[in-house]
C-alpha cells in the first residue's frame, strides 16, 4: 500500500479541496512542478475537475509549455465551454505564440459571455494593440490605427494604444491628435518614459524648445540612463543655445547663456559633436581661443565628416601665426568636402600672407567656381591683387564684393585703400578719391548711432595738435634717448653724408602752418564731461590702434605715448591687438594707463572712452586692416583726431582733425581732407627704431668695384608701370648698377620670373636683379638694408616704414614731390634731417619715368 505525498509542511491532503489548495498554494508561491503534480493528483481522483484543469494549465503556461497548456485549457472548454477564464488563458497564450487571430477570437468570444468583465476587456485590448503593431510593421496602416481605436474603446485608459495611436497620427504629420494621445498617455500611466519622450520630440518639431527640454528632464526623471531622451535633450540644449545666441539683447549675454547650455548638453551626451562645435564658435567668439580649439578637436573625433569644425581650427590658427598648422587644418576639410568655398577662400588667404601668390589665387579660383556669389572671395582677391602690384584688378575686384554685398566692409575698405595706390594722382584723381572717402564714411556713419555729446574742451585745435606733439623730440629719435621736451636735430648718418657731395641742390624749405598749434597746458585733472572748461586742466588723451605690437604703426605712436609731459597729458591706450608681443609689452609701459579691447564690441568700446572721460582720442589706422572707424562714429570723445596710419582723409564726420606738418601736406595743397588739417611746427612723423636694429654698415659700392646697388622695400602695390619705368632708366643710364626689391611675394617663384622677364624684356640682364621675399627675424630685415647703397622711393604712395628704416641704417633715400599726402611723407622725413638734396621735383621724375 502506498501513501499520498506530503506536502511542505508534511501535511497529507485528505480530500480533493485540500489537493487544490495545498496546489493554488504552490503555484502562488512559484513552486510549478510542485504545484503541477498536485494538479495531477487531483485529476486522478476527477478527471474533469474544472479548478484542477485550469490551474495545470496555469502551471504549464508559466513553465513554458503552450502546447501542453492549450490542451489542458481545451480539456476545461470541453468540459465548459463558456468557461472564460480558461478562453482568456488561450487567448494569452495565443499571443504569445503570435497567433494574433486565435487570440483576437478567443477573447472576443470571452467578451461576448461577460461584456463587463474588465480582465477579458484588458487582454483584449492588449492583443488588439499588439496586432495594430504588427500591422503597422507589416505597412498596414490604416489597418493598425483600426485596432488601437478598437483597443481603446475596450480600455480607454490603455496608455500603450494611446501612445502607438500618437505614433501614426505624427507620422500622418497630425501633430495635433499626436500631442493629444501622447498626453492621454501619461495622463494614464505617469511613468511612461517614452511618451514623454516622444512628447518632447513634438514639441520641438514645433519649435518650442523649452517645453521639449521640460518633456525630456521628465522621462529621465522616471529613468535617469534612458539613452534617447538624453539624447534628444542634448539636441534640444544645443539647439536652445544657438538661438539664444542669435536673439538675446545684449548679444555678450546671449553668448553666455548659448555657453552654459551647450555644456548641459555635453552632459548628456559627451560624444555629440555639433553640441562640441557650437561650444568652440562660441569661445571663439568670447576670445577664448584655447577652449574653442578643444572642443573643435574633439568635434572632429566624435564626427571625423565635421568639416567645418576643421575650417575653424584652420582659422584659429591662422590668427595665431600657425600658418602651417592651419592649411593642414584646411586641406583636412577640403578632403571631405572638395568644394566648401569657405575653406578654399580661407586656404586662399593663408596663402596670401604667406606669400604663395599661384596657390592663393588657384584656390580663390576653385572658391568663385564654386560660389560666383562670394563676396568675401572676391575681396580677397583684391587683396591678392593688390599685394602683387595689380591695383586696377584689385580694384575691379573690390568692386564686383561690393555689387554682390554693398554693405562688406572690408571689401569698401580696401578699395578706398587701393585708390592711394593708382598711378595716375593727377589733380582731379586725387578729388575723386577724397569724394570717394567722404561718400563711403556717409554711408558707414549712419549704420553706427553716436553716443550723446559731451562738452569739448577749450581750444580744441590746440589739444589735437597736442596729442601727438607735445614732445616728440624728432623725426628719427635714437632709440628715443632725447630728453622729453627737447628740440634737436638729429646728425644724417655717415652714408648721408658721404653722399650730400654728390647730391642736386636742396629744396626749398616749405612754410609752417602753426595755426592750429598751442602752448602745452599746465595741471588740472579735471575731464571734458565734467564741465570743468579751464585751459590748464590735464588733458586724457586716448590712443586707439589693433597694431600696438610689432607693426608699422608701433615705430611712430612709441614716441609721443612715451614723451608726453605728465603734468600736460594723461595716456589712456586702447587696445585692440589679438597677439601681444614684447612691443605692446612695451608701450603698456609707457601709457598711463591700458585697455585691453580686443573681444569687446565697437560700442562696448566706445563706452569705455566715454567712462574715461577722454578730451582727445586719436585713431591711427584709418582704413587700414582692424581699424576702429565704428568706434569713431559713435563719437565717444569731444575731439577726435586721425594720426599716421593712413595716407588719406578717413572721410567720417565724426573725426574733427588729421595731425600733418607743412611738407607732407603745404599750406597750399589742393587736396581735401574732411578733417581740418593741424600742421604741425615740424615733421608729423617721430620713429623709434626697433631694438633689434643693429648698427648700420659701410656702403656695399665701396667694397664691390664701384657697383652701386639701388633698392626699394616697400609692398608691389607702390610699385606701379611709372616706378618701374624710372628704375629701368636708372638701370639703363648706370650700367654699373644692381636693383634689389624685398617684398613678400616674392616668395612665388612665378612672381619672380615675371619680373626679370619685364626687365629682360627691356634690355636688362636679368643677372643685375636681385628679388627677395620677406624675412622671418625683425633683425634680418634691418640687416637687409646693408646690402643697398641707395634706396628709390614710390610714388605716388611714398614708403614711411621703409624711408625710416633705410635712413636710420645709414642708406639715403631719394623721393619726389608730389600732390598729395601719400606722396610727400619721404619729404617732410628729409626735410626734418636736413636732406631736402635728396627731394626730386615733379619735372626730373617724369624725365625718369617718361
Amino acid at each position: 500500500m502506498s501513501l499520498p505525498e506530503t506536502s511542505d509542511n508534511g501535511l497529507v491532503p485528505a480530500s480533493l479541496t485540500q489537493l487544490l489548495q495545498q496546489a493554488d498554494l504552490l503555484s502562488a508561491r512559484l513552486k510549478l512542478n510542485e504545484a503541477l503534480a498536485l494538479y495531477e493528483q487531483a485529476l486522478a481522483l476527477r478527471p474533469h475537475s474544472i479548478e484542477a484543469l485550469n490551474g495545470k494549465g496555469s502551471c504549464l503556461k508559466r513553465l513554458e509549455r503552450p502546447h501542453e497548456a492549450l490542451a489542458a485549457f481545451a480539456a476545461v472548454l470541453a468540459v465548459e465551454p463558456g468557461n472564460v477564464a480558461a478562453l482568456v488563458s488561450c487567448g494569452l497564450i495565443y499571443l504569445e505564440c503570435d497567433k494574433f487571430v486565435d487570440a483576437v477570437a478567443v477573447l472576443e468570444r470571452a467578451l461576448q459571455l461577460e461584456p463587463h468583465n474588465a480582465t477579458v476587456r484588458s487582454h483584449l485590448a492588449q492583443v488588439l494593440t499588439d496586432v495594430g503593431t504588427q500591422l503597422k510593421l507589416m505597412g498596414h496602416v490604416a489597418q493598425a490605427r483600426q485596432k488601437y481605436e478598437a483597443a481603446l474603446l475596450l480600455l480607454p485608459s490603455y496608455a500603450l494604444a494611446h501612445h502607438n495611436l500618437a505614433i501614426v497620427d505624427a507620422e500622418a504629420g497630425d501633430s495635433e491628435q499626436a500631442m493629444r494621445h501622447y498626453e492621454l498617455a501619461v495622463e494614464h500611466n505617469a511613468f511612461y518614459v517614452e511618451a514623454w519622450c516622444n512628447l518632447g520630440v513634438l514639441h520641438k518639431n514645433r519649435g518650442h524648445l523649452l517645453q521639449a527640454i521640460a518633456m525630456y528632464e521628465r522621462a529621465l526623471s522616471i529613468n535617469a540612463n534612458y539613452g534617447l531622451a538624453r539624447a534628444n535633450l542634448a539636441i534640444a540644449l544645443n539647439d536652445l543655445g544657438t538661438h539664444l545666441k542669435q536673439t538675446v539683447v545684449p548679444a555678450k549675454l546671449g553668448l553666455k547663456q548659448a555657453v552654459s547650455h551647450y555644456r548641459r548638453a555635453l552632459v548628456y551626451n559627451p560624444f555629440y559633436a555639433d553640441a562640441h562645435y557650437n561650444l568652440g564658435v562660441a569661445y571663439a567668439e568670447r576670445h577664448s581661443f584655447g577652449k574653442a580649439l578643444v572642443h573643435y578637436e574633439l568635434a572632429v573625433h566624435f564626427n571625423p565628416s565635421c568639416c567645418k569644425a576643421y575650417n575653424n581650427l584652420g582659422v584659429i590658427h591662422r590668427d595665431h601665426d600657425n600658418l602651417d598648422k592651419a592649411v593642414q587644418c584646411y586641406q583636412a576639410a577640403l578632403a571631405i568636402n572638395p568644394r566648401f568655398a569657405q575653406t578654399l577662400n580661407n586656404l586662399a588667404v593663408v596663402y596670401t600672407i604667406k606669400g604663395l601668390v599661384d596657390e592663393a589665387r588657384t584656390s580663390l579660383r576653385a572658391a568663385l567656381a564654386e560660389n560666383p556669389h562670394y563676396a568675401e572671395a572676391y575681396n580677397n582677391l583684391g587683396v591678392l591683387d593688390r599685394d602683387q602690384g595689380r591695383v586696377a584688378e584689385s580694384l575691379h575686384c573690390y568692386e564686383t564684393a561690393l555689387r554682390l554685398n554693398p554693405l562688406d566692409r572690408n571689401a569698401g575698405q580696401n578699395r578706398l585703400l587701393a585708390l592711394n595706390f593708382v598711378d595716375d594722382m593727377h589733380q582731379r584723381q586725387v578729388a575723386y578719391v577724397t569724394e570717394q572717402h567722404r561718400q563711403w564714411a556717409a554711408a558707414f556713419e549712419k549704420l553706427h548711432q553716436p553716443l550723446p555729446p559731451v562738452q569739448p574742451p577749450p581750444s580744441p585745435a590746440a589739444a589735437a595738435a597736442h596729442a601727438c606733439a607735445a614732445a616728440a623730440p624728432s623725426p628719427l629719435s635714437p632709440r628715443c634717448a632725447l630728453p622729453p621736451a627737447a628740440s634737436v636735430g638729429l646728425e644724417p648718418p655717415p652714408r648721408l653724408s658721404q653722399l650730400e657731395s654728390a647730391a642736386a641742390s636742396a629744396a626749398s624749405a616749405a612754410s609752417v602752418d602753426t595755426s592750429h598749434s598751442a602752448s602745452p597746458s599746465t595741471v588740472s585733472d579735471a575731464s571734458a564731461d565734467s564741465g570743468d572748461l579751464r585751459p590748464d586742466r590735464v588733458l586724457r588723451v586716448g590712443y586707439m590702434s589693433s597694431d600696438f605690437f610689432t607693426h608699422s604703426v608701433s615705430y611712430f605712436v612709441h614716441a609721443p605715448i612715451q614723451f608726453h609731459r605728465p603734468d600736460n597729458c594723461y595716456v589712456i591706450c586702447y587696445s585692440h591687438v589679438l597677439k601681444p608681443d614684447a612691443k605692446t609689452h612695451l608701450l603698456r609701459s609707457l601709457a598711463n594707463e591700458w585697455r585691453d579691447v580686443h573681444g569687446l564690441s565697437a560700442a562696448e568700446i566706445a563706452r569705455q572712452i566715454r567712462a574715461d572721460r577722454i578730451d582727445v582720442l586719436v585713431e591711427l589706422a584709418g582704413h587700414t586692416a582692424g581699424n576702429l572707424l565704428d568706434v569713431v562714429a559713435m563719437r565717444p570723445a569731444p575731439i577726435q583726431v586721425a594720426y599716421c596710419g593712413y595716407p588719406n582723409t578717413t572721410g567720417l564726420e565724426s573725426v574733427q582733425y588729421r595731425l600733418t606738418d607743412a611738407w607732407a601736406d603745404p599750406p597750399d595743397t589742393k587736396q581735401e581732407f574732411v578733417e581740418q588739417l593741424v600742421r604741425l611746427p615740424r615733421c608729423f612723423l617721430c620713429y623709434t627704431p626697433s631694438a633689434e636694429a643693429g648698427p648700420e654698415s659701410v656702403a656695399p659700392c665701396l667694397g664691390s668695384g664701384g657697383v652701386v646697388t639701388i633698392g626699394s622695400f616697400n609692398n608691389l602695390s607702390k610699385i606701379n608701370a611709372r616706378v618701374l619705368r624710372c628704375w629701368l632708366t636708372v638701370l639703363q643710364r648706370v650700367p654699373n648698377s644692381r636693383l634689389m626689391l624685398k617684398c613678400k611675394p616674392f616668395a612665388s617663384a612665378s612672381v619672380q620670373q615675371q619680373f626679370l622677364d619685364m626687365f629682360s624684356a627691356r634690355g636688362i640682364d636679368p643677372s643685375r636683379i636681385d628679388l627677395l621675399p620677406l624675412l622671418p627675424l625683425n633683425n634680418q630685415h634691418m640687416q637687409s638694408y646693408s646690402l643697398v647703397d641707395l634706396t628709390l622711393d614710390t610714388f605716388p604712395y611714398a614708403g614711411t616704414t621703409t624711408t625710416c628704416e633705410a635712413l636710420w641704417m645709414g642708406v639715403p633715400v631719394v623721393t619726389l614731390r608730389g600732390p598729395c599726402h601719400a606722396q610727400n611723407v619721404g619729404v617732410s622725413l628729409l626735410t626734418a634731417i636736413g636732406q631736402q638734396a635728396l627731394i626730386a621735383d615733379t619735372g626730373l621724375w617724369s624725365v625718369l619715368s617718361s
